[in-house]
């Protein structure tokens, strides 16, 4: 007789009917935007270099051009 007692967690997995899996919400999310992703990360790097190096003079978002101003708005 073994001194370690079994769970069936298989039992529990099947009786689950609340919400959906990861898994299912992984898979109908849209495709990511790499180059939007890429113009949020440059914007963060440099919002914590203007707070890191204490730069009150520099305008984050005038160091970028009109077409990725429109990007960061939406």
């Amino acid at each position: 007789m073994s001194l370690v007692k079994q769970l069936y967690m298989e039992v529990y997995y099947l009786l689950d009917s609340g919400s959906v899996s990861l898994v299912e919400l992984a898979i109908d999310q849209k495709g990511t935007n790499y180059g939007l992703l890429t113009v949020y990360h440059q914007l963060a790097t440099l919002m914590h270099a203007v707070l890191t190096f204490n730069l009150k003079s520099v305008k984050v978002l005038s160091l970028f051009d009109s077409k990725v101003k429109h990007y960061i708005k939406q």
